[in-house]
């Protein structure tokens, strides 16, 4: 047969010379042009009401025909159309979404010929502009590309296309094999390169690129050109041009416009029909036939077929809303296609405008039918309310039957399930990623006359509108061709005959496949030339045909034996109405007969869920076996893409699955890879409960039993996001080998993968003794692990409903690339700590964005994203800003954190008005800089240590000074007489400390309202007998029904005037300058002088932050006036520095304190008090409305009490505060088994459930008492004494804590359950390793910065001290015996790369512990130490 076509198309090519009249000696251009999920009868010239002037123009000029075929599906027919062979022969057998072995590779393979590679070779220049799709969407082989596959020049997404409007993150434009626009989920206003002024749109942008290859073509007018020419249009997402869906939107209101071509669907495909008739696209006897829905159901993982369901509904019993949403919808498809239609006439114009249009063979096809992907009315419609499977409408209602379809395209949008319409349309048509479809309703009027969609093989799935438009070349104008059938494998054929070349057997050395196809031009130059009969096969999913003459049989189960096939007689049944299969069975015979040795041929069989996959059992009944024998592998333990065998509803059992082979296997090795639940996002969560097993074994079937396998490992493991594999003692030889699982008590599980071979190993380079060479070494093993982790890291974002997106212009196409550019790289032997230092980095890019604000521009870094209403206008926060400053200091480029500080500092939050201030018990005018108590002056002398500019901090000096006048104005204490004058209050309990125990006791001892807040209990749960103060803070009678009130009486407006330079206005009760207050029972009263106290406190945190801002300013004014000798400057270095020693001596006069017998409001009776002293809360002096109760202690220890050691700020020869450091290693105290409280455990009111830092744990102040115990150790400690080992460890264990709480799946949120549980608990055994889902783990916001790790981990542990001068200092307090090595690299320090390498052991042949720290400042090793512990200077020069 194949040497037969050989012959038969060299014999085509022979007798090509006689058609002297068709061909110009000179070779054609060639242009291709491929529409994507276009109906047959969606253009003009082919019966429909869509404006498609160019087409029809170029049909009336050139030939139609009425019988070309596609293979059904975008990505085989593309293979057929570029290859002359079936779309298996090709490799794309389906999708590009697995490899499923020959024919089903899912990437173009070197069996083939493209039309690039052939008619290069014939001499032409080749261009491809489009979606190429026949390429494995992940790591596409080579030779699967355009750039590789004979196409000169190339534009191209290589997969699908989820946006017209955007690139999308894995649509990545290609421009001769490198990225031209990368994808980006978050860029939605991306421009066209071509066209900077206007938006990017994909129909525009593939046009504009074809254009100029086309010019440059014709400018070099050295050759022929060929090109290939693919749109995503009309393909959903419906995505197009405003003012041509307005255009089409009139015509649906216009009843002239009703009247000639219809009113819905119904009406519209009966007049749609006439019109085809008359155009003579139809024959005569045409009939419409009775139209299905269907919907997916799944075959294997990754395949799946249509299922018919009911038939589509009339129009006329629909309501009158989904009629005008559908009719929206129906707008925007004709309006792509009219896009479409208008950029081809673009290229007709250059042709003609350059004199090419006589010689240019235009060829126009569509890649399948129109599409009915996703329900009757497409995706995302009305939340789902009408996805059922045997749903139906009577006169304007709907009837819901059948079940509830739980497709995500149904019911899952991005506006909380409401679904896509006309009055939401401004808020998504630019959302990323398959937004809509119009649905079945419209497709099968896009498809008339015929039956069924895109991916079926029933006509309406494979008859695509063709044209073909050459003056030169084809002297038949507005012809049609209705009798000759054609199919894209005759497109290679035909083009090789125009090129005047033959088809080559070998290409490139390498055998190729022989066409398939015949060359249509024989029948182009005569149309009114007949055709001999010929076969024609199918096979998509399980949908298959034949067709032969006119016969043609279809099925849409080619699984069934035998096959029910359906057979037509297409000369007068095209719409294939009338099944005569029963009357002609030994033509249904001969012919299954042909399809059946066609699929073996081609590969098409043995089917994909029939390849070599053995048989999966499970204990459970009804568990999905094939998702393990899927190829997808799992990025996580709680990836949501990967189908799992599950064991739910079973729970607590013992349960098991197996594999069944058809011949005997050696089995080595076995690996799980585990499903876990608790890991997974919270829009996944449920109660199934699956999470990772207790244990588990392997068995074997051997001599008609099972037997366990003896195994190397004493217990297999459960660990998350890896499979565990056990490793055989001796091989098995086996046909079934199962697993059994234990599950935990009361919970289930999962499994996502099996594997019976260890993955090879790594080469690993291996490790040297010399420092030089080991740097590099261990500098590359950094850099690739940071790779691999940033990865990992997001491909959290799409499957996490609590994690945000991006907030600026970095995202997961583009932040590894900037992560290896910009942060410090680490590396050490523990992999947790290595893995949250990258995550952490990584969190940080998701929060860093670009802000112009009063016509100047900043980078600015936000802590929950988006414009939360307690931020600044950029949506950035003061609360975790020193924070934020000390991690990012650590950056390589100081721009971002010099920008942000001046953001802060000068910018507009300096003196713009905070908006959200009367949502809390008071309210005090005061600029967004100041909304939350902050350290920016102590922080921006911390960044300026490691990136020193002198012109810059004097530029910022005077703002930084006015920054600290605003705490001063208003936030000091005016009290004279009593203990707390001259220090600062925090004005509210609306703080970065907010909601703690020291408030509650001041608002008890304030006499108003609060007072009889402890002696009432609670009735009702969750806090039956539990104090009622509780209640204000957790139960929403409290602070949500004020904050309701609030909203009442305008809260945005403020109750005062605001102005900094004649401050007066005075501190307000909730409700500001109101008469009425909430009562505790939420209800709103008259207000009296007590009736809601001002508690205003002053706090260990916000007075340290003061001491360490006056400390910088003194010591920036030092530095400036030893540089300039300026005597102003040194006058302001002693003013203060006088200041902040007389503050520090008020902080320790009024808030050190030993408590006594006598204290007021002392609440130690459930766990014993103790009476070392401490840093303690008071309510300030000056307090307004509080009965006149000031200066009360909060007699609550709480670790805002270890700030004073975060600035350095007690005395060095003073010892007696060392002992607040008991409470940091007591479990009494705010040592807890999951991570650092809040408050000590033994205070009575502890209670980590409760909203706000009353016992539960808090990132952002760990991140404080971690940095001062590490600053009490050096700069205390060490002075009078050497530090311990079991100091260290105290530390270590704390910081490990903290390590472990950010999971395996790593995060950090808000706040944690210290004493209750984490991500990660220590011990394992019987205890359940993870429940964030149930309960446990960070809370709130995933991805949250407000605290630092980085800095604690760089500047705390591996000790790096940086300072004003030209050195710095390396003090670890790592302990000796805890990591094997570690080091911290490409980091930028005056201008410097530093590099710290240290190891337990450098040597392995010299008996003992070899342990030295090296140093490397820009590449050059310039000190050692032999004791990790103690300190070593390093001078840059």
């Amino acid at each position: 047969m194949h040497s037969t076509l050989r012959l038969f198309v060299a014999a085509i090519l022979f007798f090509a010379t006689f058609y002297s009249d068709a061909i110009a000696q000179e070779q054609p251009n060639i242009i291709v042009i491929l529409a994507d999920d276009l109906g047959y009868s969606d253009l003009g010239c082919f019966g429909g009401e869509i404006t498609t002037s160019t087409l029809d123009s170029l049909a009336e000029n050139g030939l139609r025909c009425t019988q070309m075929y596609s293979t059904a599906r975008c990505c085989p027919s593309r293979a057929s159309l570029l290859t002359g062979l079936y779309q298996h022969q090709a490799g794309v057998g389906h999708m590009v979404y697995r490899n499923w072995g020959e024919g089903y590779e899912g990437s173009l393979n070197e069996n083939c010929i493209t039309l690039g590679e052939a008619l290069n070779s014939a001499g032409y220049a080749t261009f491809m502009s489009g979606k190429w799709h026949v390429a494995a969407h992940n790591d596409p082989p080579a030779h699967s590309l355009p750039e590789n596959r004979g196409f000169d020049r190339s534009t191209a997404v290589r997969t699908h296309i989820d946006s017209y409007w955007k690139v999308l993150a894995g649509c990545d434009i290609y421009r001769d094999g490198k990225i031209l626009i990368e994808g980006d989920n978050e860029k939605t206003n991306l421009r066209n390169p071509y066209k900077p002024d206007q938006d990017f749109y994909t129909t525009d942008f593939f046009t504009d690129v074809a254009i100029e290859y086309v010019e440059d073509a014709l400018r070099a007018d050295e050759k022929p050109f060929f090109l290939y020419l693919a749109y995503n249009a009309p393909h959903f997402p419906l995505e197009a041009p405003d003012e041509i869906i307005a255009e089409y939107e009139r015509q649906f209101e216009d009843p002239e416009w009703l009247t000639t071509w219809g009113r819905g669907w119904d009406d519209m495909r009966q007049k749609k029909l006439l019109r085809q008739k008359t155009l003579g696209v139809v024959p005569p006897q045409q009939q419409l036939p009775a139209v299905d829905s269907f919907h997916n159901q799944q075959i294997m993982p990754g395949l799946q077929t249509g299922k018919t369901l009911v038939g589509l509904p009339a129009w006329n019993d629909l309501p009158d809303d989904v009629k005008k949403e559908t009719l929206f919808r129906r707008s925007m498809y004709n309006a792509q296609i009219t896009s479409m239609d208008d950029n081809i006439g673009r290229i007709v114009q250059l042709l003609k405008a350059q004199g090419a249009y006589e010689n240019t063979l235009i060829l126009f096809v569509s890649d399948n039918g129109c599409s009915g992907e996703m329900g009757v009315f497409g995706t995302h419609f009305k939340g789902g309310m009408y996805d059922y499977t045997s749903g139906k409408f009577e006169k304007g209602k709907f009837i819901p039957d059948g079940e509830k379809e739980t497709d995500a395209w149904a019911v899952k949008d991005k506006l909380g399930g409401v679904g896509y319409q006309k009055d939401n349309y401004d808020t998504w048509k630019k959302f990323s990623g398959w937004a809509t479809s119009q649905g079945q309703g419209w497709a099968a009027y896009s498809n008339t006359p015929f039956r069924k969609f895109k991916k079926f093989v029933h006509e309406g799935g494979v008859a695509s509108p063709f044209i073909a438009h050459w003056p030169k070349g084809l002297k038949s104008k507005n012809k049609i061709i209705s009798h000759p059938y054609f199919h894209f494998i005759d497109i290679m054929p035909t083009l090789l005959e125009v090129a005047g070349v033959e088809y080559p057997d070998h290409y490139q050395d390498k055998a190729r496949a022989p066409l398939e196809g015949i060359s249509m031009l024989p029948y182009l130059v005569d149309p009114e030339k007949s055709m001999p009969d010929r076969s024609l096969f199918w096979q998509h999913e399980t949908h298959s045909a034949a067709r032969n003459g006119n016969w043609k049989i279809v099925t849409d189960n080619d699984r069934a034996s035998p096959i029910g096939w359906e057979l037509y007689d297409l000369s007068n049944d095209r719409s294939e109405t009338h099944d005569i299969s029963d009357q002609h069975p030994e033509i249904v015979s001969a012919m299954n007969d042909e399809w059946q040795n066609f699929v073996n041929r081609v590969h098409a069989k043995p089917f994909p869920e029939d390849r070599d996959f053995p048989t999966v059992r499970s204990s459970v009944k009804g568990a999905n076996g094939r998702s393990l024998i899927d190829s997808w592998e799992p990025k996580t333990s709680s990836d949501q893409r990967v189908s799992r065998l599950s064991f739910h509803p079973k729970r607590g059992s013992t349960e098991w699955f197996e594999y069944e082979f058809e011949i005997p296997q050696e089995i080595t090795t076995v690996g799980v890879y585990w499903f876990d639940e608790a890991q997974a996002a919270a829009s996944f969560r449920n109660e199934r409960k699956e999470i990772l097993p207790q244990s588990w074994r392997v068995l074997a079937w051997v001599d008609n039993t099972w037997s366990e396998v003896d195994v190397l490992e004493e217990e297999p493991g459960v660990e998350r996001d890896q499979y565990n594999y056990v490793t055989c003692v001796r091989p098995i030889l086996t046909k079934k080998i199962r697993v059994e699982v234990q599950l935990h008590d009361e919970l289930s599980g999962g499994v996502l993968g099996c594997r019976f071979h260890a993955p090879a190993q790594k080469v690993v380079e291996p490790e040297s003794d010399d420092p030089d060479n080991e740097l590099q070494r261990i500098k590359a093993l950094a850099k690739a692990t940071l790779d691999d982790d940033v990865d990992e890291f997001n491909g959290y974002s799409h499957l996490n409903g609590n994690r945000p997106e991006f907030d600026g212009w970095l995202n997961k196409q583009n932040n590894k690339s900037f992560l290896q550019e910009s942060i410090p790289k680490f590396l050490c032997s523990h992999e947790d700590y290595t893995e949250v230092f990258n995550y952490r980095w990584w969190m940080i890019t998701k929060h860093l964005k670009e802000w112009e604000e009063d016509n100047k521009n900043y980078f600015v870094f936000t802590e929950f994203p988006g414009f939360p209403g307690w931020a600044s206008t950029s949506g950035a926060i003061p609360a975790p800003a020193g924070h934020q400053f000390y991690d990012i200091r650590g950056m390589r480029d100081p721009q971002y954190l010099k920008s942000y500080a001046e953001y802060w500092l000068s910018g507009p939050p300096s003196h713009e008005m905070q908006y959200q201030n009367n949502c809390w018990l008071s309210t005090l005018p005061r600029p967004q800089s100041h909304h939350y108590t902050s350290w920016m002056i102590d922080a921006s002398e911390a960044m300026l240590k490691i990136h020193p500019d002198a012109r810059w901090r004097d530029r910022l000096l005077p703002s930084m000074e006015r920054h600290q006048e605003v705490w001063d104005l208003i936030f000091g204490v005016h009290a004279p007489q009593t203990t707390t004058h001259g220090l600062y209050k925090c004005l509210d309990m609306y703080d970065a400390n907010e909601f703690t125990i020291s408030t509650t006791l001041g608002l008890i001892a304030s006499e108003g309202s609060f007072s009889d807040y402890t002696a009432e209990l609670n009735k009702e749960e969750p806090y039956k007998g539990e104090e009622r103060w509780r209640r204000y803070f957790t139960d929403g009678k409290g602070w949500q029904a004020a904050f309701k009130e609030g909203l009442k009486s305008q809260p945005l407006v403020y109750p005062q005037a605001f102005n900094l330079d004649d401050y007066q206005t005075q501190p307000q009760p909730f409700g500001g300058n109101h008469d009425w207050y909430i009562d505790k029972d939420g209800e709103r009263k008259t207000k009296n002088p007590n009736s809601y106290p001002n508690c205003f406190t002053v706090r260990p945190s916000l007075n340290c932050y003061m001491y360490g801002n006056l400390h910088s300013l003194a010591n920036l004014y030092s530095l400036q006036a030893a540089e300039d000798g300026g005597h102003s400057s040194k006058q302001k270095a002693d003013v203060y520095a006088k200041r902040a020693s007389e503050l520090q001596k008020k902080i320790l006069n009024s808030l050190w304190h030993y408590p006594a017998p006598d204290d007021a409001f002392v609440f130690y009776k459930k766990r014993g008090s103790i009476e070392d002293p401490f840093f303690y809360s008071r309510l300030a002096g000056d307090n307004l409305h509080t009965g006149g109760v000031v200066d009360q202690l909060s007699l609550v220890r709480e670790t805002v009490g270890y700030t004073p050691w975060y600035f350095s700020m007690l005395p060095l020869d003073d010892s007696q505060y060392d002992i607040a450091w008991k409470q940091f290693g007591d479990e009494m105290g705010f040592r807890q088994p999951f991570g650092m409280s809040t408050t000590e455990y033994r205070h009575d009111f502890f209670n980590e459930m409760s909203y706000g830092w009353n016992g539960r744990g808090w990132p952002f102040q760990n991140s404080v008492v971690y940095k001062a115990y590490a600053k009490y150790l050096r700069d205390y400690k060490a002075t009078r004494g050497a530090i311990s080992e079991e100091d260290r460890q105290l530390l270590y264990d704390h910081v490990t804590q903290y390590v472990e709480l950010h999971g395996r799946r790593r995060s950090i949120g808000e706040w944690y359950l210290p004493r209750t549980g984490g991500y990660r608990m220590p011990g394992g055994g019987d205890v359940v390793q993870s429940l964030p889902a149930m309960g446990k783990g960070f809370g709130d916001v995933q991805d949250y910065f407000h605290s630092t790790f980085p800095d604690v981990l760089i500047e705390d542990l591996i000790g790096f001290q940086g300072s004003h001068g030209d050195s710095f200092e390396i003090h670890p307090l790592l302990p000796r015996k805890q990591w094997k090595f570690f080091y911290l690299g490409d980091l930028r320090y005056h201008g410097h790369d530093i590099d710290i390498l240290w190891k337990e052991d450098w040597s392995s042949t010299t008996p003992g512990m070899q342990s030295k720290l090296f140093v490397w400042v820009d590449g050059k090793r310039v000190a050692e130490s032999n004791n990790l512990n103690s300190p070593l200077q390093v001078f840059l020069h």
